[in-house]
């Protein structure tokens, strides 16, 4: 699929989706969905401790939508006092998954060096599209990490 050109973007749309509880999986700190995709920040099991995480950052479509792999999606770690993921926005050429269908996947690790909780986001712009559109979207998710 090629880049999205002008003719085949309707609208833009920045989307804050409603959380949803994902009681049944405790790795997962925060998920996002609608009709289209998922957004979800996953532990990864070998944390070290409570004021580092080792994250996934993941997008996955659904039914007749795919991800636009020609699009310059990224992720952008933000308001984590000290991430260690070098550089804080991950581009699709960072990820460590990325297919049309199964999604694409970001790897990061934020710690918090301060003695009072501190509030993340990572915030996750693609492009989602059918045979017929392709549209950007925009998806924002927080967290608190812990204090030390």
């Amino acid at each position: 699929m090629k880049f999205l050109q002008a003719s085949l973007i309707i609208f833009i749309s920045c989307v804050v989706l409603p959380v949803v509880n994902a009681e049944t999986q405790d790795n997962i700190l925060v998920i996002k969905k609608n009709d289209e995709y998922s957004v979800a920040i996953l532990k990864n099991k070998t944390m070290q401790n409570k004021t580092e995480q080792h994250l996934t950052i993941a997008v996955k479509p659904y039914g007749v939508w795919k991800l636009n792999l020609d699009f310059p999606s990224k992720m952008i770690l933000q308001g984590c006092f000290s991430a260690k993921t070098k550089p804080h926005e991950q581009l699709i050429k960072d990820a460590v998954k990325k297919h049309e269908k199964q999604g694409i996947s970001w790897q990061a690790v934020v710690r918090n060096v301060l003695t009072e909780p501190q509030r993340c986001e990572a915030v996750v712009k693609i492009a989602v599209c059918t045979d017929v559109i392709c549209i950007p979207k925009q998806s924002t998710l927080s967290w608190s990490l812990t204090s030390h």
